[in-house]
């Protein structure tokens, strides 16, 4: 019972972050969605490809799972679609995320002019790369360190006071 209230708190808080920039425009809705997009990945990387709410919940049923064992395992998830094809609706969710945050992450950038548009794109087409898996095992250190790096500038310059214009780009 506690791994399915934990799984569609996951699922449903994951949809609303994701889209919360296209139900409301506002710097508070934005700053939420942010921290949310450029932590996530961040927590991935450290937490060996391993959801943390995920890995909590393993944590929970068994004492004795190591993080990252079985990173592909979202039982928190995937038991609210024990009557469906849990495997596909996962899938479609994720999709359906990744499409969320895409358009997400393009209203921020529309709308927050101090910051280069190329700080948007780089750490959401990193992101988008690593979550197909298309990054090589022997160059995923690098690409850990170029995707970190790039999601912490763009919070950086992002939540900073110092504003640095477009055009000093």
């Amino acid at each position: 019972m506690l791994t399915r209230f934990i799984g569609f708190t996951h699922l449903i808080s994951g949809v609303t972050i994701s889209s919360l920039p296209l139900i409301e425009h506002s710097d508070r809705s934005f700053d939420i969605f942010m921290l949310g997009y450029s932590i996530s990945p961040i927590s991935w990387m450290l937490c060996k490809d391993e959801c943390i709410i995920s890995y909590i919940v393993k944590k929970f049923n068994n004492p004795k799972y190591l993080i990252g064992s079985n990173p592909f395992e979202y039982m928190d998830i995937t038991e609210l679609f024990e009557f469906v094809n849990a495997a596909n609706m996962l899938r479609a969710t994720y999709t359906t995320i990744a499409i969320l945050q895409t358009a997400s992450l393009i209203t921020v950038q529309q709308l927050t002019p101090h910051v280069h548009p190329a700080l948007f794109y780089l750490p959401m087409t990193l992101k988008l790369v690593y979550s197909t898996g298309l990054v090589s095992k022997r160059m995923f250190p690098y690409f850990q360190g170029i995707t970190v790096t790039s999601f912490s500038l763009l919070l950086y310059q992002y939540f900073t006071p110092f504003y640095i214009s477009n055009t000093d780009f």
